[in-house]
């Protein structure tokens, strides 16, 4: 393990902190992956660990608070903040994954916000973590080309294979602490996007432009996972949700189908609560 740090902890849900650690143990280093019980969303697809892999409670970042020991934290997939302590430790050193290319849309969902707001180009930020919300100095980004096909889960995929190929090039370099890192660039508007929220309210408004609505089903598409809530329209007085839903196909008499403009069609809709 390289002399610099003295411990190394990974803290996040998924496969992407977990090939972090693997590919850290590759190198020599000999990673701490913290285990975050608290629910997530995402839960249910975190990979098991392997036995190789060492592990601590997440208690364990109470401690660095104090500690002397020179120490790297990795935030990936992490919904967590870190205490103000932690952070004025000059000993701690936390970097961060983040799921698009900051300043833009800081906080959580990153992915979801890209895609309903119809950004023409998304991607991965590693950056050191600071006591504001993802507005730490950047040490590497890398682009996504974002169409109008592509999903949040879909989303989500492309860019944990992108964070770890970014991270496998820089982590010598933070390993050692050489690592150049670049003010985030200000912009006009830097919004910051919070768990309890999600797009229009996770509400489709049918009188949205064709692109739009798209836009909107796209964002809220996680597969079988609803981490933004389970969207919904409102039609005459009910609110309706749906199981799947398409474009450009063949008009369909099906019972429980809406259409939409732009031949955007609703299927398997049924009534829900408001």
């Amino acid at each position: 393990m390289p002399a610099y740090y003295k411990q190394i902890y990974i803290i996040g849900r998924g496969h992407t902190p977990l090939a972090c650690a693997l590919h850290l143990l590759e190198l020599g280093a000999q990673p701490v992956l913290l285990e975050d019980v608290k629910e997530h969303p995402f839960a249910s697809i975190t990979p098991k660990r392997p036995t190789a892999l060492q592990h601590a409670p997440l208690s364990t970042l109470d401690a660095l608070r104090k500690t002397r020991d020179r120490t790297l934290v990795l935030s990936v997939n992490n919904i967590r903040l870190f205490k103000k302590e932690t952070l004025a430790n000059e000993n701690v050193d936390i970097f961060n994954y983040h799921n698009a290319l900051l300043p833009y849309h800081r906080g959580v969902n990153a992915e979801a916000w890209s895609i309903f707001h119809e950004d023409p180009l998304t991607g991965v930020t590693w950056h050191k973590v600071d006591a504001g919300i993802d507005t730490g100095r950047i040490a590497a980004q890398k682009e996504i080309p974002l169409d109008d096909e592509i999903t949040s889960i879909q989303l989500l995929k492309r860019q944990s294979q992108a964070a770890l190929q970014v991270f496998k090039d820089i982590v010598p370099a933070i390993l050692e602490n050489r690592i150049e890192l670049t003010p985030q660039p200000a912009i006009p508007v830097n919004s910051i996007h919070y768990a309890c929220e999600s797009p229009n309210n996770g509400v489709l408004n049918p009188d949205w432009p064709a692109h739009r609505i798209w836009a909107f089903l796209r964002a809220m598409d996680y597969g079988k996972l609803t981490p933004l809530g389970i969207p919904r329209i409102g039609i005459d007085g009910q609110w309706l949700t749906w199981n799947r839903y398409c474009r450009n196909a063949p008009q369909s008499t099906e019972a429980h189908t809406l259409h939409l403009k732009g031949g955007i069609t609703l299927h398997d809709c049924k009534e829900i609560a408001p």
